[in-house]
């Protein structure tokens, strides 16, 4: 199995080159925590999440075309829902806007429920399910 790293780059980002990537990672808002999700040393995905009182928003993810289809998203979001679970209050409860009806479908199977047409959340049932089918063995966020 590849060599799977989750590394804190809420502060570092700028020193990686990030031109395959789609959304703007570098203007992030003071409360965002920047994850990046490492395979072999290669960047391959990023989260931003923010820490509410009780659950955590997924501000955006995105996982590079070439490396899709191959779990990384899911890792991506089991790393936010630990956090989620390991904070007291916030008890697995994670929730996002989806950008795209196609993403949307992937998060509901999932386990997503909608709220409106593109919010979506995980309960903490759901979100135990993300986490033991892409992270079974946990996961630790370097720098965190």
């Amino acid at each position: 199995m590849k060599k799977i790293v989750f590394k804190n780059l809420t502060d570092r980002i700028t020193k990686y080159d990030l031109d395959e990537f789609i959304f703007d990672w570098k203007n992030l808002s003071s409360e965002d925590i920047l994850v990046g999700l490492f395979s072999e040393e290669i960047l391959v995905g990023l989260v931003s999440f923010i820490q509410r009182d009780n659950y955590d928003h997924i501000n955006n993810i995105e996982v590079l075309k070439s490396f899709q289809r191959k779990g990384f998203g899911g890792m991506l979001l089991a790393i936010v829902m630990i956090d989620s679970f390991d904070r007291k209050f916030a008890d697995g409860f994670v929730d996002l806007i989806s950008k795209t009806t196609g993403v949307q479908q992937f998060y509901q199977h999932l386990g997503a429920r909608l709220i409106s047409s593109s919010h979506l959340y995980f309960d903490n049932e759901a979100s135990q399910k993300v986490i033991d089918q892409y992270l079974p063995e946990g996961g630790v966020i370097d720098g965190y």
